[in-house]
C-alpha cells in the first residue's frame, strides 16, 4: 500500500516522530515543519542534534562544532547558503537524499542496536 503523505510538506528527519513512513526494508522518519517556518531552520536543528555529528563521521566528515556541521551540510547538500533550502526545491531535494533520509535511517540503526 502506497503512502499518501506527500513529501512536499515535510523533510525527511530523524528528530522527532510525528509520522513514519515503511517502504520495504526502508523506513524514514519524517517531521512536519509548521509551513510558517523557513526550511532552512533544519540546519540549525541538526547541527544541535547530539547523534548528528556521528552520522557525519559515519559518511566521512569530522566536525568539532556547530560551525563545522554547518558547512559540512552546506558541502554534501551543494549549497552555498542554507537559505538555498528555502529557494531552491533542487537544493532541498539534495539535502533530503543526501542527509535526511540517511539520517534518519542512521536514527534508526542506532535505536535499534547500533550505526552500521
Amino acid at each position: 500500500m502506497k503512502s499518501s503523505i506527500s513529501t512536499t510538506n515535510f523533510i525527511f528527519m530523524a528528530g522527532s516522530m510525528d509520522y513514519l513512513s515503511g517502504a520495504g526494508d526502508r523506513r524514514f522518519l519524517l517531521v512536519n515543519l509548521p509551513s510558517s517556518r523557513p526550511k532552512s531552520a533544519i540546519v540549525s536543528r541538526l547541527s544541535r542534534e547530539p547523534e548528528f555529528p556521528g552520522f557525519l563521521a559515519s559518511i566521512g566528515y569530522n566536525t568539532v562544532d556547530q560551525e563545522s556541521i554547518i558547512a559540512a551540510i552546506c558541502e554534501i547538500s551543494e549549497i552555498t547558503s542554507r537559505a538555498e533550502l528555502d529557494r531552491d526545491p533542487e537544493a532541498m531535494a539534495r539535502f533530503e537524499e543526501r542527509i535526511g533520509m540517511p539520517y534518519a535511517s542512521y536514527r534508526l540503526r542506532l535505536t535499534a542496536g547500533g550505526a552500521r
